[in-house]
């Protein structure tokens, strides 16, 4: 079959949607900021851990979506936590991001019971700006 006949037969879209939905990632756990299942199944997050898939999770404040990818992963008692420690801080400016001029490193600890714990410190030097514990909303996907 040349190209032209492939092309035309759809053969080559169908193959080629497939491929790259194959690495969409798949949200399979929500849970609001009490802890409760808004939607999907506990279970399914945690064998898919299990079966090393990659995890990351997403929050919404105040419109903005954030998007973090676990660096590190943890079950215990049927709680799934995830941290991430490669976050420097940025400012809004306009229409525009950009890091902010007294960056800081922030490490991050989310879990599916909705908790939130970020510390906050300077770079390149080791001081301890602030911690903050909220309760947050937040969707957990796997690759």
């Amino acid at each position: 079959m040349n190209i032209k006949k492939l092309l035309k037969s759809g053969v080559f879209f169908t193959l080629l949607f497939g491929f790259t939905q194959s690495f969409a990632w798949q949200m399979v756990y929500h849970n609001d900021e009490n802890g409760n299942v808004v939607s999907g199944k506990l279970e399914v997050l945690i064998d898919a851990i299990n079966n090393g898939h990659n995890v990351r999770v997403m929050r919404e404040i105040n419109g903005i979506k954030n998007v973090v990818d676990a660096d590190e992963i943890y079950i215990k008692d049927n709680k799934v936590y995830m941290t991430n420690t490669r976050a420097i801080s940025i400012q809004e400016d306009g229409t525009k991001y950009k890091f902010q001029p007294t960056a800081y490193h922030f490490f991050i600890l989310y879990d599916t019971d909705g908790n939130f714990h970020m510390s906050r410190w300077l770079v390149g030097i080791n001081q301890k700006l602030s911690e903050e514990y909220m309760n947050v909303d937040l969707k957990w996907f796997i690759d």
